[in-house]
């Protein structure tokens, strides 16, 4: 099956994975090309916030932070297995290190998602040409409490600090600690202009919205106030790419987009749970761009920022990506 924009699967992701401040894990998500079987897409990345001295809080508002920073080296991944109909993915943080400067840091595997997705829509299945060939598919995602949510201080119980470093790195969890499940239904669209007869840009657009069912609720420390059972989420996403056709431009892509993510229930949360991004009450209105080269065949080199407009139980302070993916 022939596909005009086959590499786009990929680079949606090139600056990730959630929306990730956005730094939760469902940015990494499929996109609304289903692949071929056998072909797939990997990508190996490491995102950072560094510093943040800001913090948006459950109202939404934003308050003075002891410092805190974030690395992460996540991984994603993407094949195809039956054509239009089937493709999978899985997406993960391979090692996250969170930090409160001179207070506390823990370090360990960070969540994952598994995730299957199928083709509702193909212009090519018209059978005649279309003007506007959207692409519309529809996909599940699982994911999994591989991550700590009260990760280990690091000291023995014994230590007279075990009591004050045991509360700080309950607040800096690796992961959410429960099961849950996202549905998404995405479109994407791309063509080429043309100048003097001779195609000029590619541009290519992309959408989706999902609906996340949270499941078990997070144990938390006495030092933070509970919020109850994990509220579902409701995830957005837009996101447009641009590439010229002139020689070496031709080698990059020039990406803007827009991710959200918004609980269903009160939004008013009652405290907050951390400020490592995960658990309950996240939410975000964000924004980011990307830069992605060519380096050689399929193999490309991208460089990402983004930050959020509004959040709640988030860090206020940009985060920066750089990735290494690989098409085949």
């Amino acid at each position: 099956m022939s596909r005009p924009w086959p590499s786009l699967g990929g680079l949606a992701v090139a600056a990730v994975v959630a929306l990730t401040a956005l730094s939760t894990p469902s940015i990494a998500a499929a996109q609304a090309w289903v692949r071929d079987p056998g072909s797939g897409y990997v990508q190996l990345g490491y995102r950072v916030i560094r510093d943040a001295d800001r913090f948006f809080t459950p109202d939404g508002g934003t308050t003075d932070f002891a410092r805190y920073s974030q690395h992460t080296l996540n991984f994603y991944g993407e094949l195809g297995l039956i054509d239009r109909w089937l493709q999978v993915t899985v997406a993960g943080e391979l090692f996250r290190r969170n930090v409160l400067v001179d207070q506390a840091a823990v370090a360990g595997v960070g969540d994952f998602r598994v995730a299957a997705y199928t083709g509702l829509y193909e212009p090519e299945s018209s059978g005649r040409p279309d003007p506007f060939p959207v692409r519309i598919t529809a996909g599940v995602e699982l994911g999994l409490p591989t991550g700590d949510p009260n990760p280990d201080p690091g000291v023995a119980a014994s230590d007279p600090s075990f009591p004050q470093l045991n509360a700080f790195a309950d607040t800096l969890p690796t992961g959410d600690g429960e099961v849950d499940v996202t549905f998404r239904l995405l479109a994407g669209w791309g063509t080429q202009l043309r100048r003097q007869g001779r195609p000029s840009l590619d541009l290519y657009a992309t959408g989706g919205i999902g609906y996340a069912l949270r499941t078990q609720p997070r144990r938390l420390p006495d030092i933070l106030a509970g919020t109850g059972d994990i509220r579902d989420q409701l995830q957005t996403r837009l996101e447009v790419g641009i590439r010229s056709n002139r020689a070496v431009l031709e080698r990059f892509w020039f990406i803007v987009r827009y991710n959200g993510l918004y609980v269903i229930e009160d939004r008013n949360a009652e405290g907050q749970q951390g400020f490592a991004g995960v658990g309950d009450g996240v939410e975000v209105t964000g924004v980011g761009v990307v830069v992605s080269a060519r380096l050689w065949d399929t193999l490309r080199l991208s460089f990402g920022a983004d930050g959020a407009l509004a959040a709640r139980n988030l860090p206020a302070q940009a985060a920066y990506d750089l990735s290494l993916s690989y098409e085949f």
